[in-house]
């Protein structure tokens, strides 16, 4: 997990990108591209069991996973 910047406008947590071991170095479309994929992949299992998990996109036009609780 990677702590991210979000827009002034978001009053939670904050966010964070998941980049899986390996991965590191995403500044490629192709990387960009796959990591957005996970991201909205976990995202949507976290929802599934807890509403307080939102997709967003991080100031770097990538996205990310947002909570707005502990």
């Amino acid at each position: 997990m990677r702590l991210v910047h979000l827009s002034d406008d978001w009053a939670g947590l904050g966010g964070v990108h998941y980049v899986p071991e390996g991965m590191e170095n995403f500044e490629t479309d192709q990387g960009k591209t796959e990591l957005n994929k996970l991201n909205i992949q976990l995202v949507d299992k976290l929802r599934s069991s807890d509403n307080a998990f939102s997709l967003g996109e991080s100031t770097d036009g990538v996205a990310c996973i947002r909570c707005v609780k502990f």
